[in-house]
């Protein structure tokens, strides 16, 4: 990496202010300058073609990287920095990967108005999501919404892998998210169509197809939620996952 000779960073009350630093590799660069030289400003950053998986590699322990994409993003951070960043501007990550599983292109902006930051993000490709919503930085009021067409099972598997494999099929949903950053409250829908999945102890294949589970924080409602397996024997799921704290289920289930 070529970093700018005339490169400076000057710590003020409050924040910084950061003049021409700059570095450059074959093709791929990062770009971190203020606003205003003479005042504390906004600082903007510019990062073009960066390589994540490299990046992951080097600061990994085994030279291995999680996930893999190129990295564009224009972005601004302003300045004081409070206790929530805010950060306004677009950035993309093209290719996508997770432990070698393509997601797709990824493209978030956020932009200020009034004083609320507002946020749009998307996945395309091979997964399809739509995300978009706002939040106050300072009192952490949340309101967003997210769309998931179509979200590969094999993805969710990497999560999962300890306990299921053969994961497939695709999943698809609609969220509502609420309440603050503190107190999050979400709601929506899950909706399985042709996934298909194996216990990892047993191998025995199930299917969950055309089923859905409802979500209403802090509840998740399963209603006649059925599995069939290989020989087409059915196991119906009825009631209620209650997440009343952080690591504790309170569980209402039934099966037939």
């Amino acid at each position: 990496w070529i970093v700018t000779v005339d490169n400076r960073v000057d710590r003020i009350k409050d924040g910084f202010i950061v003049n021409n630093l700059s570095l450059v590799n074959k093709g791929q660069s990062i770009s971190i300058a203020s606003a205003d030289m003479a005042a504390l400003s906004p600082i903007n950053i510019r990062i073009d073609s960066i390589d994540i998986g490299n990046m992951l590699a080097l600061a990994s322990f085994n030279d291995t990287a999680i996930a893999a994409g190129i990295l564009h993003a224009d972005i601004s951070i302003q300045q004081p920095v409070e206790k929530f960043p805010v950060f306004t501007g677009k950035a993309d990550i093209k290719g996508m990967a997770f432990h070698n599983i393509p997601v797709g292109d990824l493209a978030i902006s956020s932009a200020t108005a009034e004083d609320s930051l507002k946020l749009n993000g998307s996945i395309t490709g091979n997964n399809r999501v739509d995300f978009n919503g706002g939040m106050h930085p300072g009192n952490g009021n949340i309101s967003a919404t997210l769309t998931v067409q179509k979200l590969d099972m094999s993805l969710i598997q990497e999560f999962v892998k300890d306990f299921i494999s053969r994961m497939s099929g695709n999943i698809t949903g609609d969220f509502q998210l609420a309440g603050t950053t503190k107190d999050p409250q979400l709601k929506g829908m899950i909706y399985f169509d042709s996934t298909a999945f194996a216990m990892k102890d047993f191998q025995a294949l199930y299917k969950i197809d055309r089923q859905k589970v409802i979500i209403d924080y802090p509840t998740i409602k399963f209603d006649h939620f059925t599995l069939t397996d290989t020989l087409n024997n059915k196991l119906s799921v009825n009631g209620t996952i209650n997440m009343n704290n952080p690591g504790e289920l309170g569980l209402n289930l039934e099966t037939e």
